[in-house]
């Protein structure tokens, strides 16, 4: 189907149900990036907040001391930062 003849939303849902798991989890890899707040451990015995980075299939990619620095280094990286809960 070519994007001139997908005016129905219902053919977009069609298209993703026929997707394979596989692609269906490669989708945003690489475009979107979330960031989680998390406990790290400071090395020395106590735990700190930190911010964790993920690629869209989950794939941790990187640590951060704050939501700012993650947030910074996502769109320094060219990718769509969203928040998870």
């Amino acid at each position: 189907m070519t994007n001139d003849t997908m005016n129905d939303p219902r053919d977009y849902i069609a298209d993703l149900r026929a997707l394979s798991p596989e692609a269906l989890e490669g989708l945003g890899v690489n475009e979107v990036a979330y960031v989680k707040q998390v406990r790290a451990d400071d090395g020395e015995g106590s735990t700190t907040a930190a911010w964790a980075i993920h690629a869209a299939n989950g794939e941790a990619l990187a640590m951060a001391a704050t939501r700012e620095l993650a947030l910074a280094s996502i769109v320094q990286n060219d990718m769509e930062a969203v928040s998870a809960h």
